[in-house]
């Protein structure tokens, strides 16, 4: 599998090998076509050059142009050139005779192409998509051959008799000859005419005339005025120039064997590529596969790279198993980011078990001495016991709120309800409910705003709820008389709440696990407030809410908790 895949990246850099070699190729077929081309136009102008010199007139300012190349070959031949409009007019003329007209009525120009206008001149006419005929004309061979043999020819029934000499010479040709009536039907003929036609219309007559190469007889056409037939002289079309379709299908063979020959040797050297490219590739996936069953030792692709002794190889995999050996230390990382993740979670089981355990002993122990019959209480005992057993009831009671709360959240099982609010207000209420707290504690807590009101569409329960966590959290986790600072900053873009205390702060590994809930709780001998889910409460609250939530701290320094609000509407805020 990873030689096919290696050797379609060869393939891939040999196409563009290919490419080139393609280019050069075309480049040379070109040159080669253009060459002959010009040959031909050189020997054969009338048959292969005609079209050519039509399609390069152009006219600017009323005048018509024709290219140079094609002036001189006109004049090497000593023909000569008319362009004509539909109405016969001549536009242009280029070493016409004196004798032609200056203007063609009716069919006078079919007439001299072909041939029924006796005339010293053979003539072409062209007519495509531009909005004139040309017309291109050069002095005739005399033959007087079909004459002499019209004369010498006599007619018997529909077959033609001519003397020893005459026919001596049409069998030497192979000839066939054909007389037609004005109808273009055959009335008499000489010779096999297996392959010939027995009628003829204009249309052939001029085609047979145009383009000798496409029939198998090249036509010698005259036409006898006096009886208005005309003579047609058949003779094998061996001498015709060799026509360029020819020429292109065997440079279209030639071509294209060249290329499964190139292919043949691409599709080898792939081969060969795959081959020895492979093996480290191997090597390779034997260390993935080491990586999918829990080893993450990288020494088998280290020894993988060295024995690969070619060191273009070699830079070629750098890459690779750089990227190996970096998921490799990822997965070794996780992994033990897993493994003390459940410690943490063992720890935060255990000691969620002791914040169930200590309240459960205490109304057990308690309710144990009510219930015991030695020992009459007085009211006043009572009472204190009672105390002690509500105060840990609602422990209790708090702490498996928070753990419903949280899985709660996790769940997505929690209605959010946005409404218009203002912050300011939310968080100064807060701040002087929290304060309840603050006397027996030691603790000093301020409010700082840099705005009287600040109107967003928050959920107040929840933000109420956030904002009592992190308050609590600060108290809870800091010594006496620590300093406790909320506020809120806001502008048109982004609103901030924070809690910043100059308390004991914490260490830098223990910040990513502050809001996880596997974090280790509170001992509930240490305050009757905390339950160790708060944190995660508060984190998880956030996010819902569309916020972002950053710790900052540092030992013997503080902390500071803050929460980020972007605004996407206009705001209301003073």
């Amino acid at each position: 599998m990873i030689h096919r895949q290696l050797m379609f990246q060869l393939l891939k850099q040999l196409l563009i090998i290919s490419v080139l070699f393609i280019c050069i190729i075309a480049l040379v077929i070109y040159f080669t076509l253009n060459y002959m081309s010009k040959q031909l136009l050189k020997e054969d102008f009338p048959q292969y050059g005609f079209e050519h010199l039509y399609h390069s007139i152009s006219k600017k300012k009323d005048t018509y142009h024709i290219e140079k190349k094609f002036l001189k070959q006109v004049a090497e031949r000593n023909g000569f050139l008319q362009l004509i409009d539909e109405n016969g007019y001549v536009l242009y003329e280029y070493r016409a005779p004196s004798e032609l007209p200056n203007r063609y009525i009716g069919g006078e120009l079919a007439s001299y192409w072909t041939g029924l206008i006796p005339s010293p001149y053979e003539f072409l006419v062209y007519k495509q998509d531009k909005p004139f005929i040309l017309i291109y004309g050069e002095p005739k061979k005399e033959n007087q051959q079909i004459q002499q043999l019209q004369q010498q020819a006599k007619q018997m029934n529909n077959h033609l008799i001519f003397p020893s000499k005459e026919k001596e010479w049409l069998e030497k040709k192979q000839a066939i000859v054909q007389v037609i009536d004005q109808n273009g039907k055959e009335i008499a003929h000489y010779g096999k005419i297996e392959k010939l036609q027995s009628s003829y219309t204009v249309e052939d007559l001029i085609f047979n005339i145009a383009y000798p190469n496409r029939y198998f007889h090249q036509m010698t056409l005259y036409y006898d005025q006096a009886n208005k037939q005309t003579w047609l002289l058949h003779l094998p079309n061996e001498t015709a120039p060799a026509d360029p379709k020819n020429i292109y299908y065997v440079l279209a063979i030639v071509v294209v064997l060249g290329l499964f020959v190139w292919m043949g040797v691409v599709i080898f050297a792939a081969l060969q590529y795959g081959k020895r490219m492979g093996k480290p590739l191997l090597d390779l996936t034997r260390s993935v596969n080491q990586l999918a069953t829990g080893e993450y030792k990288i020494d088998l692709m280290e020894n993988a790279q060295k024995q690969n002794k070619n060191k273009r190889m070699r830079k070629v995999y750098d890459e690779l198993f750089q990227s190996v050996k970096t998921l490799a230390a990822t997965l070794k990382k996780n992994k033990q980011q897993r493994e003390q993740l459940e410690r943490e979670r063992e720890e935060w089981m255990a000691g969620i078990s002791h914040d169930l355990k200590t309240p459960l002993s205490s109304i057990k122990g308690y309710g144990q001495i009510l219930s015991s019959p030695g020992y009459d209480w007085d009211h006043s005992e009572v009472k204190d016991f009672a105390k002690i057993i509500v105060e840990k009831s609602s422990y209790m009671e708090a702490l498996i709120q928070d753990l419903t709360l949280t899985y709660a959240i996790k769940n997505k099982a929690i209605p959010i309800l946005k409404e218009q609010k203002d912050v300011i207000e939310i968080v100064r209420r807060t701040v002087v409910e929290s304060i309840n707290h603050s006397p027996e504690l030691g603790k000093q807590l301020s409010f700082q705003t840099n705005c009287k009101y600040y109107n967003i569409a928050i959920d107040e329960k929840w933000l109420v709820r956030i904002l009592q966590n992190l308050i609590m959290n600060a108290i809870i986790h800091n010594p006496p008389h620590t300093n406790i600072e909320v506020g809120v900053m806001g502008n048109n873009e982004k609103l901030e709440i924070y809690v910043k205390d100059n308390g004991v702060g914490m260490k830098e590994e223990a910040i990513p696990q502050l809001f996880t809930k596997y974090f280790r709780g509170t001992n509930t001998d240490a305050s009757p407030h905390g339950t160790g889910l708060g944190m995660s409460i508060a984190g998880q609250l956030v996010k819902l809410l569309g916020g972002l939530i950053v710790v900052n701290s540092k030992e013997k320094v503080g902390t500071t908790i803050t929460i980020t609000f972007k605004v996407e509407e206009r705001v209301q805020y003073k």
